[in-house]
């Protein structure tokens, strides 16, 4: 009762239920995008069989999640302000990690089926993963750019795409198949790892040369930017801002209205959508939707009102704040949203119901009540300790379930 209605914790009721369902899980495989048809299923397929058989893929997912823990923590320490101030090889260093990740990310399905170890807990963990992981190098964007903490463009992108994420897993659970679009997440991350590069080669301070444009332009780029001018960093997270909301569209429309309004029952059957599964159907859908526009207005507000704290659109950064500052509102962003995802991915691999009231939606409106420090912490804290309690609970009940290790592939009896 408890999970259904705060997502936390599972109970005897919620882990037979999601025992039995992870049982009935099936893969699907998704269309690719343009990068993976040119040349990245071919390296990664080339790339699996350095692999010994006896690696896990949950191991190999793991491990690249270890990468962006590790980029993370680089890119902080030497510049807790976000303002770009680490020395151009941690750049180097992160882009290579981010290209690692990628690419751990990208063989480890291919090695589960080359194992025959594909499972829920799989595709659960792989996915879990990078809900977690990509918040974190959307935050990146701050620090690349020279923008810092105190300016609300990048973490205004955050949310859009945490949303998008969101969203596109929101497609399975309503229409039977994930979708991808020609230019999609892979090509995102290769464009994250090429500005890393860049930014390791020529400094950060590359992002902030100004671009001729109107009078009328600069002016707007003053009101509401803060900056004397528009330059090529304020055009890039624009131009990303925009690109994720037209996601969130594309998304709402593959999960919602085609799924319930475009198409008939027995059309949705046939591409494969389980008819009365826990978390599907029409009001289960707008009542996702509902969560997820819920934590991103939520998510927005509260960076935004960080910002007014520490910045001044007219003079630029009064107190520039640092990782300290911001963490807690940091945790409520990663990890909030990484239960937020999970609890998403349980519906569609475990047949598990969706939260009634999620618990990263109370822990991130106590936190936005009041940008009080202590208030601050006890959010992130209760937030951060739900979500490692879920997924403790989660790892335990579907590794019994399909009687499996996490970490190590199953001997075949013969």
């Amino acid at each position: 009762m408890l999970y259904r209605l705060f997502g936390i914790p599972l109970l005897r009721g919620d882990k037979q239920i999601m025992h039995d369902g992870v049982k009935q899980y099936k893969y699907v495989s998704p269309p690719l995008s343009i990068l993976e048809k040119l040349f990245l299923e071919s390296f990664w397929n080339a790339w699996v069989n350095i692999y010994p058989m006896w690696l896990a893929p949950n191991l190999i997912t793991a491990l690249g999640g270890l990468c962006m823990f590790i980029s993370t923590i680089l890119i902080y320490t030497f510049s807790p302000s976000s303002i770009g101030s680490a020395p151009n090889w941690v750049y180097l260093l992160v882009a290579f990690l981010m290209f690692l990740y990628q690419t751990l990310d990208g063989t480890d399905g291919k090695q589960a089926r080359r194992t025959k170890a594909g499972s829920a807990m799989g595709h659960l963990f792989d996915h879990g993963t990078d809900a977690v992981v990509g918040s974190m190098f959307a935050i990146w964007m701050a620090d690349i750019t020279k923008f810092g903490w105190g300016h609300p463009l990048p973490f205004i992108f955050i949310p859009m795409a945490q949303g998008a994420f969101f969203l596109s897993n929101m497609v399975p659970l309503h229409a039977g198949r994930q979708v991808f679009f020609l230019i999609d997440v892979m090509e995102s991350e290769w464009a994250t790892i090429i500005g890393l590069f860049l930014t390791g080669v020529f400094s950060p301070s590359m992002w902030s040369y100004g671009v001729p444009v109107p009078d009328s332009v600069t002016h707007f780029s003053h009101e509401w930017f803060g900056l004397p001018f528009l330059d090529v960093r304020t055009i890039i997270l624009t131009a990303c801002i925009l690109q994720a909301f037209t996601s969130n569209l594309k998304y709402v429309y593959y999960a919602f209205v085609k799924p319930y309004f475009l198409t008939t029952e027995r059309e949705r059957v046939s591409a494969g959508v389980v008819i009365g599964r826990p978390g599907s159907g029409l009001l289960n859908c707008m009542h996702q939707m509902a969560t997820i526009v819920t934590y991103v207005s939520l998510n927005t507000l509260s960076w935004i009102e960080l910002w007014e704290v520490g910045y001044n659109p007219m003079v630029g950064l009064t107190v520039p704040m640092d990782i300290f500052g911001a963490l807690p509102l940091f945790v409520l962003s990663v990890f909030g949203f990484g239960g937020l995802a999970l609890s998403l991915l349980s519906c569609y691999v475990s047949r598990v119901p969706f939260p009634l009231l999620h618990y990263t939606i109370i822990c991130h409106g106590f936190y936005f009540t009041n940008l009080d420090p202590l208030q601050g912490w006890v959010s992130a804290g209760v937030c951060l300790i739900c979500y490692c309690l879920f997924v403790y609970q989660l790892i335990n009940t579907i590794t019994d379930a399909l009687g499996i290790r996490l970490f190590l592939i199953k001997k075949k009896t013969v």
